[in-house]
């Protein structure tokens, strides 16, 4: 919430009501995370999600230029008195100094009754029938008028047509496919995609055991000393890492065994000093091509290809599986060059062992 100025200087925001949530509220709040990170029209440009201040999450890009406010409700009925309540919170932080630039109520499918198109996923305020509007904006007027004490009716319409409702019923493991890029979702369980979510869940719920209660700001980019935040990079190293079926891909923890067979032919064991630094020019050459934004996708692609051929191959010889590769795979991506997609055949090879 925004108090006044203290003394004379500047307008600060103040962190009020966080909470922690059930495991119910949790699912929820990490599936309206991932959907700012993969499905919202502006996912693109988020890089860092921010946990229970500004709202249940805020996704924003690195230099806080863009602001997406979310709150989340798992309601099994969501009647309109309740969306009016569940508005607020969104309503709070577009009266505020800050400038966000989208509010979306991220909840379970409004009753096809309130809508005029029930087939629609996303939608504004518009597509909400006019009798179901009337009590939502009963029950919000109630509440701004209970914490503001008053009511700017021009600024309470404007805040209406600004909303985006998103009606989620897609199962979780949904939401970490988006991310993952792949094409053919058959590549990975339901069962891999579920796991992996529930860890993401895990990792965003501990965000919540900090005290922030009554902590304030002055500019939005101040939140990141709360250390209430995931980035993106995170995600992604934790999906593909999972994926593959190595604790973490990008940390040179040893090697994999089926990479031996290429540090004996290229000679690198006679090296100490070569062998490490090819080892981290791999790790290195995975991390720039996953999280560079113009070759990301290829990076899924590329690991979807090796992952469908060390699963239908008859041969373990990362030599054979590269060839095989090559045959698949026309144009490998910027940084891939033989010796790191061999290092990535290895860490699949490895995955595989661990019964992915």
């Amino acid at each position: 919430m925004w108090i006044g100025l203290i003394n004379g200087v500047v307008i600060v925001y103040t962190f009020k009501n966080t909470e922690i949530t059930n495991k119910k509220s949790s699912e929820y709040e990490t599936k309206s995370m991932l959907y700012l990170m993969g499905m919202h029209p502006n996912s693109g440009k988020v890089e860092i999600v921010i946990v229970d201040c500004f709202n249940d999450v805020t996704g924003v890009d690195d230099n806080f230029t863009l602001m997406l406010d979310v709150q989340s409700k798992n309601y099994a009925t969501f009647s309109p008195s309740l969306i009016g309540q569940s508005l607020y919170t969104l309503f709070d932080n577009y009266v505020s100094k800050f400038n966000f630039h989208d509010y979306v109520l991220f909840s379970k499918p409004l009753n096809p009754n309130y809508l005029h198109d029930s087939n629609l996923r996303s939608f504004d305020y518009g597509n909400i029938k006019k009798n179901t509007q009337e009590r939502i904006e009963k029950k919000l007027r109630e509440v701004i008028i209970k914490n503001h004490k008053s009511i700017d009716e021009t600024q309470f319409i404007q805040f209406l047509d600004e909303v985006t409702f998103f009606n989620d019923d897609y199962p979780c493991s949904h939401y970490i496919k988006k991310l993952s890029s792949f094409k053919s979702k058959s590549t990975i369980s339901d069962l891999t995609y579920g796991n992996i979510f529930d860890e993401i869940r895990d990792k965003q719920s501990a965000l919540k055991n900090s005290e922030i209660e009554n902590e304030t700001i002055s500019t939005p980019k101040e939140v990141l000393r709360l250390e209430r935040y995931i980035t993106k990079l995170q995600i992604n190293s934790l999906i593909i890492s999972r994926i593959i079926g190595v604790t973490d891909i990008f940390k040179c923890n040893g090697i994999p065994v089926d990479f031996m067979i290429v540090i004996n032919e290229e000679g690198l064991t006679k090296d100490r000093d070569l062998l490490k630094d090819t080892i981290q020019e791999c790790n290195s050459n995975l991390s720039r091509t996953l999280f560079d934004k113009g070759t990301s996708k290829k990076f899924w692609q590329l690991s979807e290809a090796i992952i469908k051929i060390v699963r239908e191959s008859k041969s373990e010889c990362v030599y054979e599986l590269y060839d095989e590769l090559l045959l698949k795979v026309k144009k490998m991506p910027p940084h891939m060059n033989k010796i790191s997609t061999q290092y990535l055949i290895s860490l699949v090879l490895q995955g595989m062992d661990n019964d992915l």
